[in-house]
């Protein structure tokens, strides 16, 4: 069975790219465009990794992952932070983030990355 991967990202154009990359490496990938519904998917989808935006409507990155790693099972999920906002690397990891990757990003990073995470 694939690993399945939520993308969390209220922006759709970059849902989709990423989307259509991680199929075509065969993975199963869910979306969720803010952190209220991402809490929903992960409930209900249980996935592998997340890649994660910081600046979202409804509920950003920061209080999802607060809800995130309060259940211990949901704390072991890697998370990959997305950020136009630049010098924030101290903050995420301080925040217990396994990796970041600044926006505009390359699939290929992001794919290495999550490759890596999975130890694949």
């Amino acid at each position: 069975m694939s690993k399945r991967i939520l993308i969390v990202d209220d922006e759709p154009n970059i849902r989709k790219l990423l989307s259509v990359r991680l199929k075509n490496s065969k993975y199963g990938v869910v979306e969720a465009a803010d952190g209220k519904e991402a809490l929903e998917k992960v409930k209900d989808e249980k996935p592998d990794l997340i890649i994660l935006d910081v600046m979202m409507p409804v509920m950003d990155g920061y209080e999802f992952l607060k809800r995130l790693k309060k259940n211990r099972e949901n704390s072991k999920i890697p998370i990959i932070m997305l950020t136009a906002r630049y010098g924030m690397e101290g903050l995420f990891s301080a925040l217990d983030i396994n990796a970041f990757v600044p926006k505009p990003f390359k699939a290929d990073k992001i794919l290495s990355t999550i490759k890596s995470l999975l130890k694949e």
